[in-house]
């Protein structure tokens, strides 16, 4: 097969051999995403006089409420959008409409829709009163009794807000995040290498800082297209960085494919979540050897992770209009592992090229406060175009933020 690495005695022995080598402890699996915590509700107002919701802001957030269930300055529970709640937790009922999600039963958050014509607001998350959630409440009233010498209850919510900055009650709650199905894979060496950075870019909702700290005033971000497939990433590490080799997973005699091991380091194949075998039926491994990055990268000999967008048949119903049985790798991002850093954006698409890939569009290099005044200003930016949205890339730090079309959500039912 051209491009498949030969396979002579001697490369057979140093398979072996790397393979007794890298049996080291098996990764820890990598943070989950922030899905419930405590947030300050800044404004409320009125959607118009017929309905029977207002609105309270989130950060960027904006959330569908009952009248006179919060006033500004309270405190609650936010729970963020693609939250799946257990439907055994009856203070969750009636949130949503019941499904089945990995077995369980429960309630997927969504985006609704609340008004109409000019007064339609699109709620996104689930705001609960603090109350209805002892196992929360119980540390916010101890700190309050303990800050109460204070007298200013503004110092006090700031002081709590403070306290719980980062905290994340999912677990507690038995809250996990809905993904829209993907290829099931069994075949998987364990979870996604923690050498490389894993491309989780938070929504543009959660960037409150982007239009008030006045560094951001002139940082250039390139923005691109946000492409509706599934993330995977392709890794080569050179054997010459002996740390970061011995850090991959093991890998069992049964499981080293053609592709995998090279004589001057090892190739792999990753999903979003998961560092993939290649002896498995994956769309992933398929897609790299189709492209030949498995000899490209072997040629080049860095100590690199290329990271983009696989798209196209049988992956979310196929919504980048792909022909029939067509996939296809688009590449947004490649990670340097020997200086843990990402190459620079323009590097980035230059070595696309060289590689034969495609990268996701490019709509061009931008400051953020030339373009939009607010997060609502770059939502409908998003809006007026077609497709899943926006990204944006700091050229200065590396920062990435998104900013997903609500419009798309709600005609792909999102």
């Amino acid at each position: 097969m051209d491009g498949e690495p030969p396979m002579s005695d001697d490369l057979l022995k140093e398979k072996l051999r790397l393979i007794e080598e890298s049996r080291v402890p098996e990764t820890p699996a990598p943070p989950r995403r922030k899905l419930a915590y405590i947030r300050e509700i800044s404004g409320i107002s009125h959607i118009c006089s017929s309905s029977e919701k207002v609105v309270a802001t989130v950060d960027g957030w904006k959330v569908a409420v009952d009248p006179r269930m919060f006033n500004k300055g309270d405190l609650a529970l936010f729970i963020e959008i693609d939250a799946f709640l257990p439907a055994a937790d009856k203070r969750f009922k009636s949130l949503g409409a019941l499904q089945i999600y990995n077995e369980i039963p429960g309630y997927r958050v969504q985006t609704r829709v609340f008004g109409s014509g000019k007064n339609k607001v699109l709620s996104q998350g689930i705001l609960l009163p603090l109350a209805d959630f002892p196992e929360v409440n119980d540390t916010i009233q101890i700190l309050r009794d303990g800050l109460s010498w204070l007298k200013s209850k503004e110092v006090i919510k700031k002081l709590i807000l403070m306290f719980h900055e980062g905290m994340d009650f999912s677990e507690l709650l038995k809250i996990t995040k809905w993904v829209e199905p993907e290829e099931k894979t069994v075949s998987q060496l364990g979870h996604f290498p923690t050498l490389i950075h894993k491309t989780n870019h938070e929504r543009v909702q959660k960037c409150p800082n982007l239009f008030t700290k006045a560094k951001y005033k002139h940082r250039v971000y390139q923005e691109s297209v946000k492409m509706d497939g599934t993330s995977m990433t392709v890794y080569f590490v050179n054997n010459g960085n002996e740390a970061a080799y011995r850090s991959l997973h093991r890998m069992h005699p049964d499981c080293v494919g053609a592709h995998m091991i090279w004589p001057n380091g090892r190739f792999g194949v990753c999903s979003h979540h998961h560092d993939l075998n290649e002896l498995g039926d994956s769309m992933y491994w398929a897609a790299a050897r189709a492209a030949g990055l498995p000899a490209k990268l072997a040629r080049l000999g860095r100590s690199v992770a290329v990271q983009g967008e696989l798209c196209g048949d049988g992956i979310h119903r196929n919504r980048e209009g792909l022909p029939p049985g067509a996939r296809e790798f688009f590449v947004f991002a490649i990670w340097d592992i020997d200086r843990q850093a990402y190459l620079h954006p323009r590097e980035t698409e230059r070595r696309a090229g060289e590689l034969g890939l495609k990268h996701v569009p490019v709509l061009g290099y931008v400051r953020i406060r030339d373009i939009a005044s607010s997060q609502d200003d770059l939502l409908q930016r998003a809006a007026r175009r077609d497709g899943e949205g926006l990204v944006f890339k700091c050229v200065q730090d590396g920062r990435w933020f998104k900013v997903i079309s609500n419009t798309y959500l709600l005609e792909n039912n999102l």
